[in-house]
């Protein structure tokens, strides 16, 4: 109960962060645009940043390799699940091409990267920062690959124009630390005090910066949300389909996978479980929303789509690490 409770408060204080920043989105308080200026400052910057200080200062063992291994491999089998449930979903519901595509990406992606990552390391610590990241890996193949083909079939987008996509700041650090994971950069640092000296001067250097990405996240969450507009009461009975993708996303899908690890694997550990269920509980991708236009999605389902579970995670995840934990 302590670890909920602790759970909880951690999510508030990120709550209450993305609140100012939809305070300071509607009242025009920042400069126009600085919701842009944000993301590529989180993307570019401070993102790689904690990737990179946390896969170099992290002491890999051969259990947390299997167990990281294994969680690439359930996120990949629970997104491919996803998957296919949302391709007949979008069928019985008879949305049309371009919401069918959005209904598709957003059941199986998530805001794993935005917002999973650093508020599992804010809550769990370095452990589940590591952990959350060999999810966010595969997820980001998909992204990058089935994600883009899906929406993009139409315009005949083909593979190696989704392959040049995976190639960001991101995926770069990503590689620089799995090199750092192979020669075992942790001991090579112990036993070469020059070495020793260079990284613990660069580790202090960026390592203040990486900390800030989760509180730079949720007041960038706060900006865009505040320049999201929704419709009116009118259009609350035929946003149905956002309703059901939603509950899906934040409790259906989650708790389903939850179920069947239970039933299914009993022998795998309990923290891998965790992170894998809380994973799937993210909010709806943002990304998927910025693709929509490019590939004749429908942008406006897609931009409902991230407003509602974005605001209603702060309820769900609490729940949903009720039931878990």
């Amino acid at each position: 109960m302590q670890q909920i409770d602790t759970v909880v408060y951690r999510i508030l204080i990120l709550g209450i962060l993305g609140v100012t920043g939809y305070i300071f989105g509607k009242t025009g308080y920042f400069p126009e645009n600085s919701d842009t200026f944000l993301s590529r400052f989180i993307v570019k910057l401070t993102t790689p940043a904690l990737i990179l200080t946390t896969l170099a200062g992290y002491n890999f063992t051969r259990e947390t390799l299997v167990d990281g291994v294994l969680i690439s491999c359930l996120a990949v089998l629970a997104m491919f699940l996803s998957l296919l449930l949302s391709i007949g979903l979008s069928a019985l519901l008879k949305l049309d091409e371009a919401k069918s595509k959005i209904f598709r990406m957003h059941l199986m992606l998530g805001n794993v990267g935005f917002i999973g990552m650093p508020l599992l390391g804010e809550v769990f610590g370095q452990k589940g920062l590591v952990y959350a990241m060999f999810y966010v890996i595969p997820h980001d193949l998909l992204l990058w690959t089935v994600g883009i083909y899906v929406l993009g079939k139409k315009k005949g987008t083909g593979i190696r124009e989704s392959l040049r996509n995976l190639v960001n700041a991101n995926t770069i650090a990503y590689a620089i630390g799995l090199v750092f994971i192979l020669i075992n950069f942790q001991r090579l640092a112990q036993e070469y005090k020059p070495l020793g000296w260079v990284y613990k001067l660069l580790d202090n250097a960026f390592s203040p910066l990486a900390n800030i990405t989760v509180y730079l996240t949720m007041l960038f969450i706060g900006l865009t949300l505040s320049k999201i507009s929704v419709g009116g009461f009118s259009d609350v009975f035929r946003r149905y389909p956002t309703y059901i993708l939603v509950f899906l996303k934040l409790v259906g899908i989650p708790l389903g996978v939850f179920c069947l690890l239970n039933v299914f694997g009993g022998w795998i550990d309990s923290f891998v479980k965790t992170i894998v269920v809380l994973e799937l509980a993210m909010p709806c991708s943002i990304l998927v929303t910025a693709l929509s236009g490019q590939y004749d999605g429908d942008t406006e389902f897609a931009t409902e789509n991230v407003f509602f579970s974005t605001l209603l995670t702060v309820f769900t995840l609490p729940f949903i690490m009720h039931v878990i934990l």
